[in-house]
């Protein structure tokens, strides 16, 4: 993947690429939550945090896209939102479904920081979460 297919892949992960005939966009990250189908939504956060690899260079400049950030912090917004007391999904999820996401949110929160503040060190720790969750892991339980 290039950069250019990370930052169109996430585009349709937030739910904001405007075209929704696109067969992506169904399948993007927040689509995935927003019809809400017992459908483990796995392979889109594994797709969410490759792009991220992807453009983590970005986030060495001074200025980073407005639709990238819009992309990134959408995704964590509406995720939590939902999922939240209160939220569309708070009574369709079960406890462990709910678990789930709040990890993977964790996790993409994590690594979203790491790249605003822009530090390898953060970058790697953070990053390593993430594998260690490839790996069936996690230290958020």
């Amino acid at each position: 993947m290039d950069r250019d297919e990370a930052l169109y892949l996430l585009s349709f992960h937030s739910g904001r690429n405007p075209d929704i005939e696109n067969p992506k966009w169904g399948q993007g990250f927040l689509a995935s939550l927003r019809k809400y189908s017992r459908i483990d939504n796995e392979n889109s956060f594994i797709e969410v945090m490759e792009c991220l690899k992807v453009i983590k260079e970005d986030f060495n400049k001074n200025e980073v896209s407005r639709d990238l950030i819009a992309d990134l912090y959408g995704i964590f917004y509406y995720t939590n939102l939902w999922i939240g007391k209160g939220g569309i999904l708070e009574n369709r999820l079960t406890e462990e479904e709910r678990k789930k996401i709040d990890i993977r949110m964790k996790i993409y929160s994590y690594v979203l920081a790491s790249l605003l503040d822009y530090s390898e060190e953060g970058w790697q720790e953070a990053i390593g979460e993430y594998e260690y969750y490839l790996l069936g892991y996690t230290n958020y339980d």
